[in-house]
């Protein structure tokens, strides 16, 4: 089977990478989901993962799933866009490249306390302080399409935020304009 994608396909750096601080940085956080934003996360992460050969204990395939890996790979992100902004100082790249293996020691410890592995996943668990109520049980479910789940996450966290939004909307008196 072809595919039209280049040689490289989405292992290569683009422009969407390399853009300016000032536009979409990629950032895929609660605050700053969207479809744009998580899909230029999602390409930096595959790149980073194969450009490193970096395996599933440090970037597993539902990272998308678990708030830590998230904000993680989010900043990682973000400072490698300002290392290699052509505005930086040249020895940046230096500088991003000690932060990544701080950063990959701090992904492996991540990745072994959430539990999620490279064919199956399930949420973090959560200790339960004293006075709490008890932790639904936690079940893994296999990882049959990554691909397909990473939109499907975005499609409903996008939902998720609109919803919220909408209510918040929703509750403002028209009058005094005070929620």
């Amino acid at each position: 089977m072809t595919t039209s994608r280049p040689r490289w396909g989405r292992r290569q750096p683009d422009s969407t990478f390399r853009s300016r601080r000032t536009r979409s940085t990629g950032i895929c956080l609660p605050r700053t989901i969207s479809k744009p934003n998580c899909s230029k996360l999602n390409r930096w992460v595959d790149w980073l993962r194969h450009t490193y050969g970096l395996p599933a204990s440090v970037i597993p395939p539902c990272w998308h799933r678990h708030p830590e890996l998230l904000w993680e790979l989010s900043a990682l992100h973000l400072h490698w866009l300002c290392a290699y902004d052509p505005d930086q100082n040249g020895s940046a790249p230096l500088g991003w490249h000690r932060d990544f293996a701080d950063a990959r020691a701090r992904l492996r410890d991540w990745v072994a306390t959430s539990g999620t592995r490279l064919d199956r996943d399930r949420p973090t668990r959560q200790t339960n302080w004293p006075g709490e109520d008890p932790a639904p049980p936690i079940e893994e479910t296999p990882i049959t399409d990554r691909d397909e789940d990473f939109v499907q996450f975005v499609l409903d966290e996008v939902a998720a935020r609109q919803e919220a939004e909408d209510a918040f909307f929703a509750a403002i008196d028209p009058d005094s304009g005070e929620v």
